[in-house]
């Protein structure tokens, strides 16, 4: 009779088709007919079980649970690598060029407006991005403020591109035109514009007057040149309603990336009352759910809370912050993440060392890459942290002032997703 010990807690998801069940344990999961489930109980009940008496198709699903980290042969878990290594180079660098924008959305983050004119010259930026490139990222992006209204903008995306390394854009759309338009299909990878509502008087209320009808502009001139952008819209007590109308008008588009972003309470978004509570967020959550719209299970891109599920026997400990991206600002100041330019974060400078030095050295990178989900309060407890690594860092310093306090407002609106996310059926068992 073999001896097979069962986690601690497993969790159970009920579908049509499967019964899921989750171990928290080892963040590792498997989908279970009802008769491999009854097999299931019978060994959570007994801690041992004559795998003889079964079938030899249940035989197999008795050693597929062992491989899928539901069972442990034995009487201890195998250990599961949490080590938090960083890769040799950041996936992106997001670049502010300017903090200088042509709108005043009233929600903005990075606080940038038409009277802010902080950038650096053009031989200075060229030097920054050699700079930016020696940390060999995948993908530079450039945002701002409104990166369009820089004359150098081109030229620093075609240096960037010669390199072999990937460019996008983050505009908001308004000030395209048919040159424009052209330029940016030659000179970007990938291009995301803003676009809150379909409703011409919520979006102008978000972003300005007559910024509605500019961005359809745009996003038809982009069009007309082949250029195929990802949506980015900023969910707030404004536009939540309208964001299921959004989406399903985004698909019937034809295009395959909208991004939802919670308001955050940063920059000029800091007092302005315009973030959602729970109870709204787990709305739109269902009901974009219903639409059947979601990232990387449909071919599509559909970006809600999280980017997707994480990989089995891969715990997510954290969001990645000072890892996975980081930005450089206009005067060229490194922070660990778009969300934290905050002084008390400041990582250095790629006027004054290559960022590759950065990446590897600063000491503020350093010490916001051994933030643990398991040393956040509450956190350390739930069963689904290793799927939210404990939420936005960035977020839950803004609200409390420190980094490694736990994000209560998005506790149940991530549960729900990746609840939603195992649900899904399996493409291959």
């Amino acid at each position: 009779m073999a001896v097979f010990s069962v986690p601690k807690e497993i969790l159970h998801i009920r579908t049509d088709a499967y019964n899921v069940l989750y171990n928290p344990e080892m963040h590792s999961w498997d989908y279970l007919t009802d008769e491999e489930l009854v097999l299931y109980r019978s060994i959570q009940k007994n801690g041992s079980i004559d795998h003889l008496r079964f079938s030899r198709e249940l035989q197999t699903s008795l050693f597929r649970f062992v491989l899928k980290g539901l069972l442990y042969h034995g009487t201890s878990p195998p250990l599961v690598e949490k080590e938090k290594a960083f890769p040799e180079s950041p996936s992106a660098v997001y670049w502010a060029i300017t903090n200088s924008c042509n709108l005043h959305c009233i929600y903005c983050f990075a606080d940038a407006s038409p009277s802010m004119l902080r950038r650096l010259n053009t031989r200075q930026a060229f030097a920054a991005l050699e700079s930016i490139l020696t940390s060999n990222p995948q993908w530079v992006y450039f945002t701002g403020g409104e990166p369009l209204l820089e004359n150098d903008l081109f030229d620093l995306a075609c240096f960037c591109k010669d390199t072999g390394v990937r460019t996008g854009l983050l505009t908001n759309a308004t000030l395209i035109t048919p040159r424009t338009a052209q330029r940016i299909a030659c000179s970007f990878d990938s291009v995301a514009i803003s676009l809150d509502s379909l409703t011409p008087e919520i979006h102008d209320a978000l972003r300005g007057p007559g910024t509605h009808r500019r961005t359809l502009r745009g996003l038809l001139l982009l069009l007309e040149h082949g250029v195929r952008p990802a949506i980015n819209t900023t969910v707030t007590r404004m536009n939540i309603d309208e964001i299921p109308a959004l989406a399903n008008w985004v698909r019937q588009l034809g295009l395959d990336e909208h991004r939802l972003s919670i308001h955050m309470a940063v920059g000029r978004g800091k007092n302005d009352g315009l973030g959602c509570d729970e109870s709204r967020l787990l709305w739109l959550l269902q009901r974009v759910i219903q639409q059947g719209a979601w990232l990387n299970l449909k071919k599509t891109s559909y970006s809600v809370f999280q980017a997707s599920l994480p990989k089995p026997f891969k715990p997510k400990c954290q969001c990645g912050l000072g890892t996975n991206e980081l930005l450089v600002d206009g005067m060229g100041n490194v922070f660990p993440c778009r969300l934290l330019c905050h002084e008390s974060f400041l990582a250095g400078n790629v006027l004054r060392q290559p960022l590759c030095h950065i990446y590897n050295t600063s000491r503020v990178l350093l010490e916001c890459r051994t933030i643990d989900v398991e040393d956040i309060p509450i956190c350390r407890n739930c069963n689904y942290r290793y799927f939210c690594g404990g939420g936005c860092r960035a977020l839950a310093f803004h609200a409390t002032g420190d980094i490694t306090a736990p994000l209560l407002d998005m506790c149940n609106v991530y549960k729900r997703e990746f609840d939603f996310m195992l649900a899904q059926e399996p493409l291959e068992r």
